[in-house]
């Protein structure tokens, strides 16, 4: 059994990455969102 697929792994991880960067950003925009109902909040 060979290993000739490096491109295709390197592809994957790239994907990866792509979702892991988008789903970070996402929710710190949504974290910050909340926080600031938070600091709007009377009391």
């Amino acid at each position: 059994m060979t290993w000739d697929g490096q491109q295709d792994l390197l592809r994957y991880g790239g994907a990866v990455a792509l979702v892991i960067a988008a789903l970070t950003y996402f929710l710190s925009q949504r974290s910050r969102k909340t926080k600031g109902r938070e600091d709007d909040a009377p009391g």
